[in-house]
């Protein structure tokens, strides 16, 4: 028939012929040709007539029943199917009718299915495709449906089938492979080998999970420490990586899509129909991804994440209310993983205090719960933040608990850090690898938490920021708790931040060398790469107004060549030999 649909086999076997856009798309309208509509089921979720949804989920119901009956006949002409067809909403009461509903249901290619995944060439295509230069994005049906916030759509889809976790644990355990520790790179070409899967990672998560042999979870390790770039403080340095990675849209699970906006009824429809949520209500939280793996365990974020990113004070209460854990920690990046009161500061702009007073009176909540990569305290965060973010976790935790990070940090570090290096000092430059938190926080459109760049800073957005961290100095080092020799993994001590930045906050630096040991920090503690916070400090000096554009020298210069000294030109020449 010339109006049948496609089954599942075939649309992926035409797939794999094709190389390039142009010849995907017109893959795409032979589909729509055959089946005589150019809509999907994303088209028809916009209309929120959820009658016309159900129709044209039986619309591709008859077809595909009708492709079963075409297929067996040509075969040996025996009919096996029973006649008539019950409705896709029915299929389920008969022995006969249910697995054929789960086989429809099951295809991800098909537009009339209910999961259908529009974006399935982030799955699909990359290695079959290598003229591609960019992936679609990630969706389902039902994903659509809940940014929609139809409830009537969503509570359809649910019943006719729609998967509640969204995805394929599969599908979530490819994604989540590219954000694991100690990996080796993550390749962005086809495969060259047979030791490289069909999206041309080098293996599948459990193949590197087992080769790397070193739980995700550990601390930061010497390695990490050496190989560290420059980020803030509580993450880590994998910058062009991370960049890399998120050029796929998360397949998130429909929960934590829920959690972010303004529906509670969608959120209480997927848990009734089944979404899995363990690893995000278990208590205590869980720190390892379990074995197996659950798609809420293998999520970069949670519901009670999504609902403070938000700013939704309501669906964070329900949340709570339905036994979701206040303490639980995503794993599915552990770099990046903090606890949901952190997130008040580090995932929200401005500072989320609305949601921080809603966990502090959970009875559940844990205020000395570390993160598992650098072993952050909810006081480093607010230290980060402002003073009156620390004075409001004080009246919780007092400041002496807050302790050292996992890089040696104490809060006095933190509230030195600087928000954009010295970079046209070499000793600067070495170094530092650790900044503040940078303001204000945005969320990028892969769901990752930043801040503006460099080029977003001058020397008056620094300079205004200078009478907030002189007063934060102040409070702590009055608390009795913080030591200005203090020092961390690069040997640096808080006088050291201070020095490297581009923007010197020199009444800071007074000061701390006004302190006991001050003198003593600022002269005579070389970090690990032999300099002084002094030595810091004077470079900066030297080479900001002959270097640094931000204080007026020139820009773009042409580069050159530098001359070669040879030995003999040198006025160290080695003696001659007797």
């Amino acid at each position: 028939m010339d109006d049948e649909l496609p089954s599942l086999d075939e649309s992926k076997e035409d797939v794999m012929s094709f190389h390039t856009i142009e010849q995907l798309e017109q893959l795409f309208d032979c589909f729509r040709a055959k089946t005589g509509s150019p809509e999907t089921i994303a088209d028809v979720i916009a209309d929120p007539d959820p009658e016309k949804l159900q129709s044209f989920l039986n619309q591709g119901w008859h077809h595909f029943v009708q492709r079963q009956r075409d297929i067996q006949r040509q075969r040996d002409n025996k009919l096996r199917l029973p006649l008539p067809t019950p409705e896709l909403a029915d299929a389920d009461a008969s022995a006969y009718w249910a697995p054929i509903k789960h086989k429809f249901c099951a295809q991800e290619c098909c537009r009339f299915s209910p999961n259908y995944r529009f974006g399935w060439f982030v799955e699909y295509g990359r290695s079959h495709c290598p003229d591609v230069q960019y992936i679609y994005q990630c969706h389902s049906a039902l994903t659509a449906a809940i940014r929609k916030q139809s409830d009537h759509h969503v509570a359809l889809l649910l019943k006719l089938g729609a998967n509640p976790d969204g995805f394929e644990l599969s599908v979530c355990k490819r994604f989540q492979a590219l954000f694991l520790r100690f990996r080796p790179p993550v390749q962005f070409r086809p495969p060259v080998d047979l030791n490289m899967d069909y999206e041309g990672d080098i293996g599948s998560r459990d193949e590197i999970l087992a080769e790397i042999g070193t739980p995700e979870t550990v601390h930061i390790t010497e390695e990490e420490v050496d190989e560290r770039w420059v980020a803030e403080f509580w993450t880590s340095g994998d910058c062009s990586s991370v960049a890399h990675r998120s050029r796929y849209e998360e397949p998130a699970p429909p929960l934590v899509i829920a959690a972010g906006l303004d529906s509670t009824v969608i959120v209480d429809q997927l848990i009734s129909h089944g979404a899995d949520h363990l690893f995000w209500t278990a208590n205590p939280s869980l720190t390892a991804i379990p074995d197996p793996p659950t798609p809420s365990a293998l999520a970069l974020s949670s519901p009670i994440h999504e609902a403070i990113a938000s700013g939704n004070r309501d669906m964070l209460r329900h949340l709570l209310a339905k036994g979701f854990n206040p303490n639980v920690l995503p794993l599915g990046y552990v770099q990046a993983s903090i606890t949901p009161l952190m997130a008040t500061f580090l995932h929200s702009e401005p500072w989320n205090e609305a949601a921080y007073n809603v966990l502090a009176e959970d009875p559940l909540l844990d205020f000395d719960l570390r993160t598992p990569y650098m072993c952050i305290h909810v006081l480093h965060a607010a230290a980060a933040h402002s003073l009156q973010a620390l004075q409001r976790v004080e009246r919780d935790v007092p400041l002496d608990r807050a302790g050292r990070t996992a890089y040696g940090h104490n809060l006095l570090h933190i509230a030195c850090l600087p928000w954009a290096i010295q970079r046209y000092a070499s000793t600067a430059r070495e170094s530092i690898k650790n900044l503040g938190l940078r303001r204000p926080r945005v969320r990028n459109e892969n769901g990752f938490w930043s801040a503006q760049g460099e080029e977003g800073l001058s020397v008056s957005t620094c300079g205004a920021e200078f009478p907030a961290q002189l007063e934060l100095l102040r409070y702590l080092l009055a608390s009795g708790t913080q030591e200005v020799t203090a020092y961390d993994s690069d040997i640096n001590t808080p006088l050291h931040y201070l020095a490297g930045a581009r923007v010197i906050n020199e009444e800071a630096i007074q000061l701390l060398r006004a302190q006991p040991e001050g003198e003593v920090a600022w002269n005579e503690m070389y970090n690990w790469y032999g300099y002084t916070a002094e030595e810091i400090w004077e470079q900066a000096h030297r080479v900001r107004v002959r270097k640094d554009p931000w204080y007026g020298a020139p820009t773009r210069k042409v580069a050159t060549l530098p001359k070669i000294r040879l030995l003999s030109q040198s006025r160290y020449r080695k003696p001659k030999a007797a």
